[in-house]
């Protein structure tokens, strides 16, 4: 019932302090820019897995790899077999012409998680308006840093393969 793996492309922070450098990250919420992603993927084989981005959050806008987050936020493009975020349904919402079920869970933050309502295998999004919902509700403060976009899959159970086409 657990994520097994996550193999990603990371923008900005991570726990290991490997980091791309010149990503503009962090950002202050309270900034308001676009942070605009794009990717074109395709699934095969079987299992539960997800498709997503997961992006970090911390209160100082430089931190280092033993930084603690304040909130994790994930995008679900896509999902097979029954997968399902951590928390519980919230709203259901329309961001970029798109619907997305909003999650609210906890694991050693806050995790909000916006899943498509039907896969996409192609998206164009800018994550400044996930952030901007989750500010609204006051769920997250507009001082925040985003720190890190990811971009990959959570593998739950069985195998197959993820190519990206276009990022």
């Amino acid at each position: 019932g657990s994520v097994m793996t996550y193999a990603s492309l990371v923008f900005g922070w991570q726990y290991d302090d490997f980091r791309i450098k010149n990503t503009g990250l962090p950002v202050q919420l309270s900034a308001n820019r676009a942070v605009n992603c794009g990717w074109s993927f395709t699934v095969s084989g079987s299992g539960t897995m997800n498709v997503a981005y997961d992006m970090w959050l911390h209160t100082i806008n430089n931190p280092t790899y033993n930084s603690q987050p304040s909130e994790e936020i994930m995008v679900w493009l896509y999902r097979g077999g029954g997968a399902g975020p951590v928390g519980s349904r919230q709203a259901t919402v329309t961001i970029g012409g798109t619907s997305w079920d909003l999650y609210r869970g906890t694991t050693v933050q806050p995790v909000y998680s916006f899943v498509r309502t039907a896969n996409a295998t192609t998206a164009v999004v800018n994550m400044s308006q996930f952030l901007g919902d989750l500010v609204s509700r006051g769920w997250v403060q507009n001082s925040r840093y985003l720190s890190s976009v990811q971009a990959g899959t959570e593998i739950f159970t069985g195998s197959g393969s993820v190519t990206t086409n276009g990022f």
